[in-house]
């Protein structure tokens, strides 16, 4: 059932979440994460990571060695094999999975709420998905459908950060020339801006959809939550919304920014596995309590 959306978001993150909760047992795999966790609390951490990296056994979608603030290549990807450990043990313990699922689906509230828009399709559509991904049934029809967009691990690195958020940014830095052609036209009032973008977005969907090998999975449902979550979004990064909403989703962008520059610049060598995933979790948190205090504006 869908859980609605609250006026305060402050209510959802209670003082136990700030503390970082360890698996009580070695880490299973969740769909969330289909990690091995032999390794998880091995020491020569980074080392493994390094000697993983320039073995070349460290597989990605997109190199994020820019953006995360790494000199090289081989850095990025001996701390993004670390980081899919660490991102794996805290999914792993049920209270904390619970958390990150709280906060995501009231934080994006959040941003839908400040434009005035109704939540209620996208707390639906959001708990499909997440109900979808906690069913190990769907593990391989996940893996299947990711595989194919060259995504090699279901964890929150590869899936939530890497494909959902900081693709989204990219799409951002270099829309279609459609849509640079609506936003263009000074003379398109916002409402006429806003339906334009979202038949463009639905077409480009549909089409999308076509190409599905399973059209009630993973990817299907996500394009329903991008129907409902990108217009608004595009309209303040590309300058048709409200001053307010607009600086509200720079804001948000710089803290996902933000957050993913500091777990990358950790000092990876005086840290094991469950430090890393210490450290990780108290930066998740405090960019979730930083992101909520601007919502509750």
């Amino acid at each position: 059932m869908s859980r609605p959306c609250r006026v305060s978001i402050a209510s959802t993150f209670r003082a136990p979440s700030s503390v970082y909760v360890s698996p009580s047992s070695p880490p299973q795999a969740t769909v969330f994460s289909d990690w091995p966790t032999k390794e998880a609390t091995m020491d020569a951490f980074y080392e493994k990571g390094l000697e993983e990296a320039t073995s070349g056994n460290v597989q990605y979608r997109k190199s994020r060695a820019a953006v995360c603030g790494c000199q090289d290549e081989t850095e990025f990807a001996a701390k993004l094999w670390c980081l899919r450990r660490a991102f794996h043990q805290i999914i792993s313990e049920k209270r904390n999975r619970e958390w990150l699922i709280a906060a995501g689906r009231q934080i994006m509230c959040g941003m839908l709420r400040h434009d005035k828009k109704d939540t209620k399709e996208f707390v639906k559509i959001y708990d499909q998905i997440i109900e979808f991904m906690e069913d190990e049934v769907n593990r391989e029809i996940m893996r299947e459908e990711l595989g194919t967009r060259k995504i090699t691990h279901l964890g929150i690195w590869d899936i939530v950060i890497d494909f959902i958020l900081l693709d989204a940014f990219d799409d951002i830095s270099s829309p279609p020339s459609a849509i640079v052609a609506v936003f263009s036209n000074r003379f398109m009032p916002r409402r006429m801006k806003e339906t334009s973008l979202s038949t463009i977005l639905w077409a480009m969907i549909s089409a999308k959809r076509k190409r599905l090998v399973y059209p009630d999975g993973f990817m299907s449902k996500f394009y329903t939550l991008t129907t409902i979550m990108a217009p608004p979004l595009a309209l303040a990064f590309f300058g048709g919304s409200t001053t307010s909403y607009r600086e509200l989703c720079y804001f948000f962008k710089k803290q996902i920014i933000g957050f993913v520059k500091q777990i990358f610049s950790y000092n990876y060598n005086s840290m094991n596995a469950d430090e890393l995933a210490e450290k990780v979790y108290t930066t998740l948190h405090s960019t979730v309590e930083i992101l909520k205090r601007r919502l509750d504006e």
